[in-house]
């Protein structure tokens, strides 16, 4: 769904729907879906994102646009957790905004790493330097074969 009326419209029902949820929420996760296909999906031949690299790609956005006060911005928006964000992705898929494969659920989103505790780790200093969200995540591969990439890495992204 490309349209820019397509989406305003999908966005619309949305809102109407679930008005815990406002317009800018979804305009940032689109925005961080783009970021997530540019860092994690580029150069591979799979260009399919799982919830783990959608996850933290919501989280690069938020401090690549909000800088310390993400966490606040994405609370005043009512995305709290990993599920909040798994249910507006969910939510766009349901409007054909995102698309999904079959292995593909939105419980994936659920018991990942915690929000706030990702959004604060650059600007939280301990044992003499800044946190990298990613040390949330486990090193090993995930579910589904993919590693995620150093937070700090990711956080160098061009600001857009």
């Amino acid at each position: 769904m490309d349209a820019p009326d397509s989406y305003a419209a999908a966005i619309g029902r949305l809102t109407r729907r679930y008005p815990q949820w406002p317009p800018a929420a979804y305009d940032f996760l689109r925005r961080a879906m783009k970021l997530a296909a540019e860092v994690f999906a580029a150069d591979r031949e799979e260009k399919h994102l799982s919830a783990e690299e959608l996850y933290l790609a919501c989280c690069m956005n938020a401090h690549n646009e909000y800088g310390p006060m993400a966490g606040l911005v994405l609370e005043t928006w009512g995305v709290k957790t990993s599920s909040d964000i798994g249910a507006l992705v969910y939510n766009l898929i349901a409007e054909g905004v995102f698309s999904r494969q079959k292995k593909d659920r939105k419980e994936d989103f659920d018991g990942l790493p915690d929000l706030g505790e990702l959004l604060s780790a650059p600007y939280v200093l301990s044992d003499g330097g800044a946190g990298d969200p990613s040390d949330a995540f486990p090193k090993e591969p995930s579910s589904r074969g993919r590693r995620i990439p150093p937070f700090g890495r990711m956080n160098s992204c061009n600001k857009r």
